[in-house]
């Protein structure tokens, strides 16, 4: 009930902008692929593209599959690919209806040795992603200045911070906290769509996909170290942690365009703080 008065409220609102290997050398157990399941949140997104970045095919090319249309996958592995991060990108998030423009990420995750088989990709994920840490618990800092409640992230801590294995749909989460789930995606898929429109004074366009994704995840962890993003009980953004990842995003923007003839326009961060702001209002009363 909760997805469905989140989702029916977004929906109305927004407009479509955003390996390791186990040789066997005879003394071994030999190799036995395992079926790996997974599930693709943003809301759900359907027909997206699931890579498992560290893998290649025979001919050298990425591994991938699709997300159905619940937003579930399935992957087998292989003796060359045990291991991966992963990166979902396209389809449409069931939610909204919209198409996804933005990217979700795991990461490295060894595939073949997962105890429940199965994973999930999600904005809290790719937080994690982009911590670059090899300490689960280092993502707790991060959780409490987001704003979520203490009851997922105790519930968070007892699991060890295997977010991978957190589903904010399927667990139950409160509605606030799934609130503030998809309105931090909500925030990263405006910073990455309008960042992948910047272009220099050539007509070229520098920011990729995953330069996008990475400079709005990156500020949004740097700059809510210092302020809470929903510091209420309720589900309203603040205006302080807003603009400061937004000016983090735009500065590191301008450093990776590197050109004095292409300024950004002063207006885009605005923009987007009043999309998101008009999101997190839409949120907070569904």
């Amino acid at each position: 009930f909760k997805y469905s008065v989140l989702a029916a409220a977004l929906s109305a609102l927004l407009t479509a902008c955003g390996g390791s290997n186990n040789y066997n050398n005879g003394t071994q157990t030999p190799f036995q692929p395992k079926t790996v399941s997974g599930t693709a949140v943003d809301f759900y997104l359907a027909d997206a593209t699931v890579q498992f970045d560290n893998c290649k095919d025979a001919n050298g090319l990425p591994v991938f599959v699709k997300t159905d249309a619940a937003g579930k996958f399935t992957f087998k592995t292989t003796e060359t690919c045990q291991s991966s991060a992963i990166t979902v990108t396209g389809g449409t998030d069931i939610g909204t209806g919209l198409p996804f423009t933005g990217a979700l990420k795991l990461k490295s995750t060894n595939l073949q040795s997962l105890n429940s088989n199965s994973t999930v990709v999600s904005p809290l994920t790719t937080l994690q992603s982009y911590l670059g840490s090899s300490s689960n618990a280092d993502i707790k800092p991060i959780l409490e200045k987001l704003g979520l409640s203490p009851e997922i992230i105790n519930k968070l801590e007892a699991a060890g911070f295997d977010l991978a294995q957190y589903d904010p749909v399927r667990d139950d989460a409160p509605a606030r906290d799934m609130a503030i789930i998809f309105a931090v995606q909500q925030l990263a898929n405006q910073v990455e769509d309008n960042l992948q429109a910047l272009n220099k004074s050539d007509g070229t366009y520098p920011i990729s996909r995953e330069k996008a994704t990475e400079i709005a995840f990156s500020s949004i962890i740097s700059q809510t170290a210092a302020n809470t993003l929903f510091p209420t009980n309720d589900a309203i953004i603040s205006n302080t942690a807003l603009n400061a990842i937004l000016t983090k995003a735009v500065s590191d923007a301008g450093t990776v365009i590197n050109d004095p003839n292409a300024a950004i326009d002063p207006a885009l961060a605005s923009q987007i703080s009043s999309n998101i702001t008009s999101i997190s209002n839409t949120l907070n009363g569904a």
